[in-house]
């Protein structure tokens, strides 16, 4: 070996590299096809952006199913309001929105 690859050359080729970096590629927002965002007959597409996630809901739509099933249980409990608005707050993609309302349309038929 010639020369070593240190961390940082990595990391500044990773981050900024002509051929494959993260920033450079132009490649940070992505179209994922349609969106399943638990409206019947949605055909429009959901764009994503490619970053780093230290989300765990983002791996698993566990979260969210258990959320969605206890807020089902408070709105049956309050007597099955017409209006039950559950709002998502903070700087994320919306997945945990996304996926509530999947659970709830697969699971509760809502």
């Amino acid at each position: 070996v010639a020369k070593l690859y240190s961390f940082q050359e990595f990391y500044t080729d990773a981050q900024y590299g002509s051929a494959f970096g993260y920033y450079s590629t132009g490649r940070i927002l992505h179209s994922d096809g349609l969106a399943d965002n638990g409206e019947k007959d949605n055909a429009s597409s959901q764009e994503w952006f490619n970053s780093y996630t230290t989300l765990p809901m983002s791996l698993s739509p566990d979260f969210a199913h258990t959320l969605c099933d206890r807020l089902v249980t408070m709105w049956e409990a309050m007597g099955r309001p017409g209006a039950f608005v559950v709002a998502e707050f903070g700087g994320g993609t919306g997945m945990l929105a996304r996926d509530i309302l999947r659970r709830a349309r697969d699971a509760h038929g809502g």
